[in-house]
């Protein structure tokens, strides 16, 4: 991961998880360095460097299932991210 919690990151975004996710992988949110990135950042690279740097665990954020929000809309993984975005990951809900 980037690094923890409440420290910003220049050039950063802010990733969160919610609900399975969060409890899977352990972490509600944290900030993730663009700077990593060659070229212009997609939601598709952040997620792939996310998994590629964190492990196995990390490949649910590929399911398919897996719903995708950059600054609370729905995005598609080819979508460019920019400094102070906010990146979020959260799995299919139903409710009843």
């Amino acid at each position: 991961m980037a690094q923890d919690g409440d420290t910003p990151v220049k050039s950063g975004i802010t990733v969160r998880l919610f609900a399975s996710l969060r409890e899977d992988l352990g972490v509600p949110s944290f900030e993730f360095d663009l700077s990593s990135i060659d070229g212009e950042p997609t939601v598709l690279q952040v997620r792939n460097k996310l998994i590629e740097n964190n492990g196995a665990n990390w490949l649910a954020l590929a399911s398919a299932d897996i719903r995708i929000a950059v600054n609370h809309t729905l995005a598609q993984e080819s979508m460019s991210l920019q400094s102070g975005d906010e990146l979020a990951f959260f799995p299919p809900v139903t409710g009843g």
